[in-house]
């Protein structure tokens, strides 16, 4: 109990995202997963910013911070490592699917009437879930799951790690052109 004092948040919302069974986190929509952002102060959450707009940004720093940490082979381990990015993949595939709307609105009016702010942010999009298909495609491969070995393993480590590298500077660049709204994200989240 004292630890769901100081991080009322963090548990509930973790308790709540793992009570759910693996079909129900793809095949429900953000509104109704309101319930496991609930707090004792029933109104917080909603000032602070809707549920779906909370479940997103949870989401997008969930995908980073897991990114960033399965980054560092070191800190983590081989078999953190590939845990971790296997369930970068899963997040991935998720928020794809959560924002098919837009990647198909703007797919389809690439080159007609959209902004270049809107094509820069789907070109990178584009670029981070090439390089995370990559690096789950490569990553299960070299994994110690399927124990690929010879100059396949070799080949296949390179190109995992090189497109590691891609894909962080792309996630980076990211973070970048979307500094303020990430900021005001947090506020609201801290606040």
């Amino acid at each position: 109990q004292v630890v769901n004092r100081l991080f009322p948040f963090p548990i509930r919302f973790f308790s709540g995202l793992f009570s759910l069974s693996f079909l129900q986190l793809f095949f429900i929509n953000s509104s109704q997963l309101a319930f496991i952002f609930t707090s004792s102060k029933k109104n917080y959450r909603e000032e602070m910013m809707s549920s779906k707009n909370l479940f997103k940004w949870l989401l997008n720093f969930t995908l980073c911070g897991l990114f960033l940490t399965t980054f560092f082979l070191d800190l983590t381990g081989v078999n953190w490592h590939q845990w971790l990015g296997l369930m970068v993949g899963i997040l991935a595939l998720f928020h794809l699917l959560n924002h098919w709307k837009w990647v198909k609105a703007v797919s389809q009016k690439f080159f007609q009437s959209t902004s270049g702010v809107v094509r820069m942010n789907y070109l990178l999009d584009a670029g981070l879930a090439l390089g995370i298909g990559i690096l789950i495609l490569t990553g299960l491969a070299i994994s110690t799951w399927f124990r690929l070995s010879g100059n396949e393993f070799a080949v296949l480590s390179n190109l995992h790690k090189l497109t590691s590298v891609v894909t962080l500077g792309i996630l980076l660049v990211k973070l970048v052109l979307h500094w303020k709204s990430i900021t005001k994200a947090v506020w609201q989240l801290l606040n």
